[in-house]
C-alpha cells in the first residue's frame, strides 16, 4: 500500500513539474524584429528598450550602430503586449507597441520619424 502512495505522489509530482517547466519555457517567446529605417538612413546608432505595456519595469535592451536601411534583431522577450521605446541618433525616442509571440516576426515601421 505504501509503495503505490509512494508512486502515486512521485506521478503527481511530475506530471505538476513538467507543466510548471513546460508554461516556463512559454514565457520567453524567439522574435525577430525588424527595425525599417528607409534609405538613406541618416541615423548613427540605434537604441531600444523593451517594457511590458503599461508597466515601467524594463526586460529587455538592444543597441547597435551597425545602420542600414533595415536593422534586424534576433532575440528573445516575454511573451505577451511589450512597447519599445526607440531612440535613432540623437532624435526624440518612439514608442511602437506590438504582442510578442512565438517566432513572431514584427515589422517597426520607422522611416517617417524625425532623426
Amino acid at each position: 500500500m505504501r509503495r503505490r502512495l509512494a508512486g502515486l505522489v512521485l506521478l503527481v509530482a511530475a506530471l505538476l513539474v513538467g507543466g510548471y517547466l513546460l508554461r516556463a519555457r512559454d514565457r520567453v517567446v524567439p522574435v525577430e524584429i525588424h527595425y525599417v529605417l528607409g534609405d538613406p538612413t541618416g541615423v548613427s546608432h540605434l537604441d531600444a528598450v523593451f517594457q511590458r505595456a503599461g508597466d515601467e519595469e524594463v526586460v529587455a535592451r538592444f543597441a547597435t550602430e551597425l545602420i542600414g536601411p533595415e536593422v534586424v534583431q534576433k532575440t528573445r522577450l516575454p511573451r505577451g503586449d511589450l512597447e519599445v521605446l526607440i531612440r535613432l541618433g540623437d532624435a526624440p525616442p518612439v514608442r511602437r507597441s506590438f504582442e510578442a509571440r512565438r517566432d513572431a516576426v514584427i515589422r517597426l515601421e520607422l522611416a517617417r520619424e524625425p532623426r
